[in-house]
């Protein structure tokens, strides 16, 4: 049986096809995951030149949410926490520039520094003397995508091909993982939560000395988004744990 070759326009097609049906299926918690990231995109909508810094972490913090939502809804669920992970490491960078926007590494020529050294260094440490309650459980969702998601593994491997019998045993591979809308409600709960996680530790950083200027009726989206949570998310159920991976 030939493997029949598929073009990236085609490949395109097929995603925004399983998007859609994926929203229509799963819209109440679509809607949780993406209001979370549409606050954080367009919560701040100000800050001084010297938090520059601040605002390019910030902005990765939303595109990586993005993302993982998008490979959410297309069925790339390897990508959506490979996204979560980057999303949250600038989290962290974005939080400590917004605190110390006169640190030297910022000044440094990118090619000279030593970014990894500089959040082993100073921000983690940094984060777990001033957020400690942050600092633990960045860790520990971390810990979850490191174990179960972010390196390669058998579980990984097996999801997107289909053995061919007879003669010689070939691969069929498929693009999109297998459609579990078990597994995609609780990713997109997952978009929602390190979100939120992400919002709360700008907003504990930002006070008691406000350095950010925030829209207005950001209180009111605010509890919108946790009403949502709330009807969505068991409260004897973590919103992340590995039972759901």
């Amino acid at each position: 049986m030939p493997i029949t070759p598929v073009t990236m326009e085609e490949l395109a097609e097929q995603e925004n096809f399983r998007m859609k049906a994926t929203i229509k299926r799963l819209g109440d918690v679509y809607a949780l995951a993406n209001n979370t990231i549409s606050l954080m995109s367009t919560g701040v909508t100000g800050y001084a030149e010297s938090r520059r810094v601040f605002g390019e972490h910030h902005a990765q913090v939303v595109i990586g949410l993005g993302l993982s939502l998008l490979s959410a809804l297309r069925g790339h669920r390897t990508q959506v926490y490979t996204n979560l992970r980057l999303a949250l490491e600038h989290s962290l960078l974005s939080a400590y520039a917004l605190a110390n926007p006169d640190d030297d590494h910022f000044k440094a020529r990118t090619a000279e520094a030593n970014h990894q050294k500089f959040m082993r260094a100073t921000v983690y440490p940094w984060v777990k003397t001033n957020h400690e309650e942050f600092s633990i459980e960045i860790k520990r969702i971390k810990d979850f995508i490191s174990k179960d998601h972010s390196h390669a593994n058998i579980d990984q491997a097996k999801r997107n091909v289909r053995a061919i019998e007879g003669g010689d045993l070939g691969v069929e591979i498929d693009f999109f993982d297998p459609e579990d809308d078990n597994s995609t409600y609780a990713d997109l709960i997952h978009i929602h939560y390190v979100g939120f996680l992400a919002l709360h530790l700008l907003m504990a950083v930002n006070n008691p000395d406000p350095k950010l200027r925030v829209k207005d009726g950001f209180g009111d989206e605010y509890r919108v988004i946790i009403a949502m949570a709330k009807k969505l998310i068991p409260d004897d159920e973590p919103e992340i744990a590995s039972a759901s991976a």
